[in-house]
């Protein structure tokens, strides 16, 4: 089924910056969003948060797949998983909270990253 939809999904990345990256250049807490659609359809988001030191991943559509956000920190030897796996379509799913690792950069996927269904990567810091 998951190949099948990889054929078909339409992937866009929505990126919400606040003032202050207009005004600084630089990203803070909520200042990423990062939402995956399928045939035009919010499946599900990504965001950072708490001056990026943890992230969140919400399920927006109920179709029964999940979906995940794979981020990486500053310091990191590999990008780490938080999935939101019952594709109920509500709730969210956070990470650990780490400021003195600040998240470098994040991508949502449908399912587990492995299934190569995902944004691109998007640099939060």
């Amino acid at each position: 089924m998951i190949k099948r939809l990889k054929t078909k999904a339409l992937l866009l990345i929505a990126s919400v910056a606040a003032a202050t990256l207009a005004a600084t250049g630089t990203a803070s807490a909520a200042d990423v969003s990062l939402g995956l659609y399928r045939s035009g359809q919010l499946v599900g988001y990504a965001y950072s948060y708490g001056t990026n030191g943890a992230v969140a991943v919400c399920d927006t559509l109920a179709d029964d797949h999940g979906v995940s956000v794979q981020y990486e920190r500053q310091r990191s030897d590999g990008p780490a998983t938080v999935t939101n796996v019952n594709g109920a379509g509500q709730g969210c799913v956070a990470s650990s909270h780490d400021e003195s690792n600040p998240i470098h950069k994040i991508r949502v996927c449908l399912g587990a990253p492995s299934n190569g269904i995902c944004t691109d990567w998007y640099l939060v810091s």
